[in-house]
This record gives structure tokens, sequence and C-alpha cells, in this order.
């Protein structure tokens, strides 16, 4: 009867521990770019930072360590919805892959805080000058935009995350620096959710409403407001069509930075599947993959071209509001900058240069009272000439938001001042009054 019962009972699976990946000293520095989006030593500063998150006290003697969940976690990121694979990669099963996915998310998002928005003088400086540059509108810190990513069809609410082009997806909102850094982001929304929806609802709209930092360029589907900057519906003249042509090719870093991200974490792309996770964990790991995008671009970690994807940036549904007269006005003001006929100013700065090139606040009045002044001009031909003059400075000051887009039309917009070295530097926020009208 007892051999019977000892026959009978179910025998326990004995548990076996497969060859754990920790290291990647089996990998060459390309290789471990390619799988992991990181280099070896930004993985390794990576872990460091984690590690007090990842490695949690116990007395298991099979735990995972710290620097195999940094490595699941990056994989899973970027290689796609591939459990599995990644779990049998790196010695684990699929269901400890899942948990140390989530744990190695959790992680990032508590320790590396680098997607903040510019708030000094510097960082905003910094910033318009860069957009200046870049598309030659005043007064810009940054590019907002909304993206779609792919997710499961949740539980509840199935048919609120239904975006408009008719699978289930979370709406995330994204504001990016001129160097393709994300400086905000706004990830808790589904994806049925307008994207002007998802802004008035915003701490963002708030601090640019309050603080007024400057301006943000952003398409059709945000309305015109004193802090978004938006293009012509109908473009007719052609200072129009140069200002539309302009806004874009400012506008564009924000989609650059789209495909970036979802090229280099193809979890979020539709290449790399749907995430197979609740909205709000899909969130984070959002959060998650931005954070590690800014932490790319700290290391000087760039993507081939053949690796960057469509974002699926189409076009959302154009706000249908009425902006007010005000706004209508200020818009008015910075496509008439783009008019040719327009009169533009250059000085040249004669001697050494006194100050520096990250001196942004530099005052020409402590050092030179008269400067040589050319005036830029268009023939009969259309070409550009420039007529040499002399002028006296009267006034020097830094301008407000508001004031640089009030400046009448007929003053100067750019003003340069060309080093002994012969490089360029800008100063767009700064107006100057001569004494002797040209």
């Amino acid at each position: 009867m007892a051999a019977l019962f000892v026959f009978g009972q179910r025998r326990r699976k004995q548990r076996t521990f497969k060859d754990r990946i920790s290291s990647l000293d089996h990998l060459s520095d390309v290789e471990v770019v390619d799988r992991y989006r990181l280099s070896r030593i930004a993985i390794i500063y990576l872990e460091d930072n984690l590690r007090n998150d990842l490695s949690p006290p116990t007395n298991r003697s099979q735990s995972v360590s710290s620097m195999t969940k940094v490595l699941v976690g990056l994989r899973v990121l970027s290689k796609g919805n591939f459990l599995s694979e990644v779990a049998d990669l790196h010695g684990i099963s699929k269901q400890t892959a899942s948990r140390v996915l989530h744990e190695f998310v959790d992680a990032v998002n508590r320790n590396i805080d680098n997607i903040r928005f510019p708030r000094t003088q510097q960082e905003l400086a910094e910033a318009k000058l860069g957009f200046y540059k870049r598309c030659k509108i005043a007064n810009i810190v940054g590019a907002v935009d909304g993206t779609l990513v792919p997710i499961i069809a949740p539980k509840d609410s199935g048919e609120a995350y239904i975006c408009r082009k008719g699978f289930h997806a979370i709406n995330v909102m994204a504001t990016c620096s001129h160097d393709r850094r994300f400086i905000d982001i706004v990830a808790k929304w589904p994806g049925s959710q307008h994207d002007s929806s998802v802004m008035n609802t915003s701490s963002l709209k708030e601090h640019m409403e309050s603080e007024r930092p400057g301006m943000l360029l952003a398409d059709s589907g945000y309305p015109l407001t004193t802090s978004l900057l938006t293009p012509l519906a109908n473009p007719v003249t052609p200072a129009e069509a140069r200002y539309n042509n302009a806004q874009s090719k400012g506008r564009m870093v924000i989609e650059q930075s789209f495909g970036i991200l979802k090229g280099r974490f193809r979890c979020l792309h539709k290449t790399g599947g749907v995430l197979s996770y609740s909205p709000e964990k899909s969130c984070a790991i959002f959060m998650a993959c931005a954070r590690l995008h800014n932490m790319c671009l700290d290391w000087g970690l760039t993507l081939d071209d053949a690796q960057v994807v469509d974002p699926g940036q189409d076009a959302m549904e154009a706000w249908m509001g009425q902006p007010g007269l005000q706004v209508q006005e200020l818009r008015r003001r910075v496509v008439n900058t783009f008019n040719l006929l327009m009169t533009e100013y250059c000085f040249v700065a004669p001697g050494p240069s006194p100050f520096a090139v990250e001196d942004l606040m530099w005052n020409p009045l402590l050092h030179y009272k008269k400067l040589k002044l050319e005036k830029k001009t268009l023939n009969k031909d259309g070409l550009i000439k420039w007529k040499p003059r002399t002028a006296r400075l009267q006034e020097c000051h830094q301008l407000t938001p508001l004031e640089w887009l009030s400046i009448p039309e007929s003053t100067f917009i750019s003003v340069h001042f060309f080093l002994t070295s012969g490089a360029t530097l800008e100063f767009p926020p700064i107006l100057f009054t001569l004494q002797n009208k040209i």
C-alpha cells in the first residue's frame, strides 16, 4: 500500500539554472551598442546608478544580479517585445525577464533625471540661439508634438485607446530642444485624445503662460497662442510661404526625435510589435526610453540613418478654434521678418573681440561707441548687396518675449558680431537703437 502511495506521488521537477550573462567581454564595442544601445562604459555607469534599486537584500543563492537586470532591460527595450528570446539569451526564465523589465523601467524613472525644461537665463538663451540658427525664428525654446505608441487592447475602457489610425495606443506629448533632447513629456493619455486637449491639461501650458520663457513650435493640431507658434493654414504671400518653411524646419526636430527614439528602442515602434502591458506600464516604458535617449546624447551615441524609423507622424486634425487678434498680430510680426524687402543690418566689431562666445549678455556699449554697419538690400535682379555705413549706438537692452515680437517692422531683426577668428556669433534677442536713422 505504501509502495502504491509513493508511486502515486507527484514528483517535483528539479530546478535547473542556465548560465547567465553578466559581462560584455565576448562582444566588441560596436556589437555592444548595436544590441544594448549604450556603450560599454555607459552601461557600467547606468548599472552603478541603478544598483541600489536592482540589487535588494536577498538570501537566495541564484538571485539575478543588477548587471543582468540592466542588460535584460536594455535588450527588451531596444529589440521589441521578444521576452522569450531575451530570457534564453541571458539565462533566465520568461517570467523572470518580464519581472526584471518592470524593475529596470521603474529604477530608470526613479534615478535618471535628465528630462528638464530650460529654466535659467543661460539655458533659455542657448535654447533660443539654437533654434534661431536652425530656422531663423527668434524666441523659440522648444518644439512640441504628440506621438502614438501601439499597445495591447486594455481590459477596461478599451475603446478610449483606439486612435485615429484604428489601433489601440497611448498618445504621448513630448517637447524637445534644438539638439533633439527631450525636455518635457506628458505620457498618460489614451490614443483617442486630441493633441490640443493633452496640451490644455498639461503643466507645460501653465508654465509657458505664467513664466513666459519663450514660445514653442507646434503643428496645426495645436491652437495659436502667445506660447505656441503654429503654421499658416493658407499662405498667400512669399513671406508667408517662407515663414511656413522655416516653421516646419524648426518643428522638424521633434519628428526627428521621435524617429530616433523609436529606431533606438523598437519596443515603441510597430516593427517591434505592440507593448503587451497595461497603459500605465506602457507609459512608464516610454518615459524610461526617453530618459535613456537623452543619456545616449550625453554619451555622444548616434544612430545610423538606416536605423532611424518613420515615427508615423501624420497630420493631426487641425485645431478648429479661432485665435484672438493679439496672437494673430504676434504671428504676423514673425511672418514679416521673412519679407526679403525688409531691411537687415550686420554689425562688424573692429579690433580684437572683448567677449567670450559663452557670454550671451555682453553689452557692446561698454566697448564700442561706433560700429561699422552694412545695410542689406536687394538689387533689381533680386541679388543681395551690402552698403557699408557707420552709425553710433544709442542704447542696448535685453528684450522680453513679447517685446521681441512687437518690434516695429522698420527695425532690423538680425544682429551678427564677427569675431577675429572668423566665426559668427548671433544675438537675436537683443535690440540695438541707432542715433542716426538710415
